[in-house]
């Protein structure tokens, strides 16, 4: 029982962290984008 929530635990970690990098990979992007468009 507690293994099973420990590694829920973990696939939730992995999943947030996946979310956050690609959410700040895009913004990066995203942002680059803007400027070489602006410039």
């Amino acid at each position: 029982m507690t293994t099973d929530f420990t590694q829920a635990l973990e696939i939730i970690g992995l999943i947030l962290v996946l979310t956050v990098l690609v959410e700040t990979y895009l913004w990066y992007n995203l942002l680059h984008r803007r400027s070489t468009a602006i410039a």
